[in-house]
């Protein structure tokens, strides 16, 4: 993940928001940086949300996009 892949995200796809507070995490990273925090921002999410869901889906940005 990176700043670029979650202005993708937040702008172009339909029906994914993603809030300001992560958007402002990742502004500046990329990389390996990037990946670190977006790998921290996921497991945040999973540790918060554990108990209300099924299960969880993560699709890793495609190469190349990052």
């Amino acid at each position: 993940m990176s700043e670029r892949n979650a202005e993708f995200l937040h702008n172009e796809v339909p029906g994914i928001v993603i809030p300001d507070e992560i958007r402002g995490r990742m502004k500046g990273k990329e990389k390996e940086e990037g990946a670190r925090e977006g790998l921290a921002i996921a497991r945040e999410f999973i540790d918060a949300a554990r108990d209300r869901v099924g299960g969880f889906y993560l699709i890793p940005p495609s190469a190349g996009t990052g």
